[in-house]
């Protein structure tokens, strides 16, 4: 018996070139430690990078709890439990619009009536 040996796909990174804006690590940290000299440690690193996100993550655990989550589920108000997902995640840059857009945001999302209920049902924060 023999075995076809698969090649694998060529990688992303193979067969993009790299953009010009491309600075790598080490040109990543020595930006952010220009915008934040004190780095995590920096008051507007905290003002405006952190405090927004925390608040956001709060609020996201509170929405998006498993027992609130689990009772719109047992009333079938998988709308609804989008609806929160889209409201609360809307508070961060953390998810793009496009990701939003599979929780009813869009024309596009309301013909997929399934996605609300595969989230509701899959993805409660704990």
């Amino acid at each position: 018996m023999t075995v076809e040996k698969r090649s694998s796909p060529p990688s992303r990174r193979s067969s993009t070139p790299l953009s010009s804006e491309f600075v790598g690590i080490e040109g990543a940290i020595n930006l952010f430690l220009k915008a934040f000299p004190a780095g995590f440690d920096d008051p507007f690193y905290a003002h405006d990078e952190r405090e927004y996100k925390d608040k956001a993550a709060a609020f996201i655990v509170e929405q998006l709890s498993e027992r609130r989550i689990g009772e719109a589920v047992e009333r079938s108000e998988f709308q609804a439990v989008a609806k929160d997902v889209r409201r609360a995640f809307s508070k961060t840059n953390l998810v793009s619009p496009f990701e939003l857009m599979a929780f009813g945001g869009s024309p596009q999302a309301s013909r997929q009536p399934g996605a609300s209920l595969e989230f509701a049902t899959i993805a409660p924060v704990r």
